[in-house]
């Protein structure tokens, strides 16, 4: 199975944005674990790390609940 995924399904998984955060986490759970194909289009790159280094900087200060990548890692595999 291939999937494009929207840039809002990664940000929902960083960022533990509910309502979504558990429907985007188990698409994301699935690309990761191997069971489907997922793609970004070259823009959400780009957007992803902006959002990243711009706004959430070391992910501690945000004003958001964010994940730090070995949180994202972890909660994919349990998802």
């Amino acid at each position: 199975m291939k999937w494009m995924l929207d840039l809002n399904v990664v940000l929902d998984v960083l960022q533990r944005r509910e309502p979504f955060y558990k429907a985007s986490a188990r698409i994301l759970s699935l690309v990761v674990k191997g069971k489907a194909s997922g793609f970004l289009p070259a823009h959400a790159l780009t957007t992803i790390h902006s959002i990243v280094t711009r706004n959430l900087g070391d992910f501690s200060g945000s004003p958001v609940s964010a994940m730090t990548p070995d949180e994202l890692l972890a909660a994919l595999g349990e998802a």
